[in-house]
């Protein structure tokens, strides 16, 4: 009997061996921008590597933009977190996506309208983000902001617009976004807003946000589509409930992965 528990034993951890490693979370240390900055520091980035994926999706954190990522960390446990996680690891199918956290080095203010979030050291350290893993993964990047974090992204595109660059990017997702979007004229790559109908943040408003996509509407000339998801629990507060989608993760993993792979492509 002690022969097979060994047997057994040696035949899983065999088994864990060649299993591929993609669905575990690794520190990626980006170098800080040459450029004058508040921060000395690397620019911490947590990647979910999927199998065979499609695209990369980056994600900007709300709040104050500082998750203060641990050198040795590879996970997040905060269910909204999972929810992204899942789509590197997705266990069937093709249909996968790499999921990059973004970290800033310092805390952008967590504030009804987070000005260190359009400042040139914080959107340059996204752009060289993107940079790397469109290098590394040679495939189309997405970046995704929520909450304060779609101040950073619309920063970011703006960016790229007075540079003549936005091919540096597929697409962007505004999740239960800062109600300070303003985008510029003209537009020309996919947006997609994915909002709670019950989110009961006053920064981050349904009703406002619904507005800014039907305003946008009329500058895109790609794909620019509003989610609303009124499943899940309460309507919770600025830190919990339906501005974190909770107990509706799996309604916004859907949508997040189906507008991204139907609006890509290499550029």
């Amino acid at each position: 009997m002690r022969q097979y528990k060994t047997l057994l034993l040696s035949v899983i951890l065999a088994l864990i061996a060649i299993i591929p490693s993609a669905y575990a979370g690794m520190i990626v240390e980006i170098p800080p921008p040459t450029i004058p900055d508040s921060s000395l520091e690397a620019t911490k980035t947590l990647l979910w590597e999927a199998q065979n994926p499609k695209a990369t999706l980056i994600f900007i954190p709300g709040s104050s933009g500082r998750l203060a990522l641990r050198q040795d960390q590879t996970n997040i446990t905060n269910p909204f977190y999972q929810m992204l996680r899942h789509l590197a690891e997705t266990k069937s199918g093709d249909e996968k996506i790499n999921v990059v956290i973004f970290d800033s080095p310092w805390s952008l203010g967590d504030v009804s309208y987070p000005a260190a979030r359009t400042a040139n050291n914080h959107i340059k350290r996204i752009e060289d983000v993107v940079v790397f893993y469109k290098k590394k993964f040679g495939l189309p990047v997405w970046i995704m902001g929520h909450s304060n974090g779609g101040v950073s992204a619309d920063a970011f595109l703006k960016y790229l617009q007075n540079s003549g660059n936005t091919a540096e990017i597929q697409g962007a997702i505004f999740s239960n976004s800062n109600n300070a979007l303003d985008f510029k004229a003209p537009i020309d790559v996919p947006i997609l807003f994915v909002q709670h109908e019950f989110d009961s943040c006053p920064d981050t408003a349904a009703s406002r946000n619904t507005s800014t996509y039907k305003k946008l509407l009329e500058i895109n000339r790609a794909n620019t589509q509003l989610s609303l998801i009124s499943t899940g629990g309460s309507a919770g507060d600025c830190k919990s409930g339906a501005y974190m989608f909770a107990g509706s993760e799996g309604d916004v993993k859907t949508t997040i992965k189906k507008f991204i792979l139907s609006n890509n492509k290499k550029h």
